[in-house]
């Protein structure tokens, strides 16, 4: 990706707010009526969210 340092940050910190919002919304309200599956997808989501988060500010 032919990105500049600050946009780096950018997109890595918009990632980790995506990541942190869909888990707080999908993954709390699926343990809270108990559907597990939905849960662990919401987790995987986070982790991959984060995981590009991290390789986005690896690049710099």
């Amino acid at each position: 990706m032919n990105i500049n340092k600050e946009q780096s940050k950018h997109l890595a910190e918009t990632a980790r707010v995506v990541a942190i919002a869909q888990f707080a919304a999908f993954g709390y309200t699926a343990v809270v009526n108990q559907q597990y599956s939905i849960a662990i997808l919401s987790t995987l989501w986070f982790v991959a969210a984060e995981w590009l988060a991290v390789m986005l500010l690896e690049d710099q």
